[in-house]
């Protein structure tokens, strides 16, 4: 829900080295309407770049505008 999502992005918006992370996967699980951390995560062997259309487009193209 969208709820659980502005809750990750706050979760996540609290972690300094998230701000300069192309990547962050959160693992959380809804408990009573609040979304509880289990896991936090910059580095991932897998990205699930098909899982999407358009998703690995879109991450190389986030890498080259870092890169600038």
């Amino acid at each position: 829900s969208s709820k659980m999502l502005d809750q990750a992005n706050h979760i996540a918006s609290t972690v300094p080295q998230v701000r300069d992370s192309l990547y962050c996967r959160i693992d959380a699980v809804a408990r009573d309407g609040r979304l509880v951390l289990m896991e936090l995560e910059l580095i991932e062997p897998e990205l699930f770049l098909g899982l999407a259309d358009g998703v690995a487009k879109r991450f190389a193209e986030a890498i080259v505008g870092r890169m600038r």
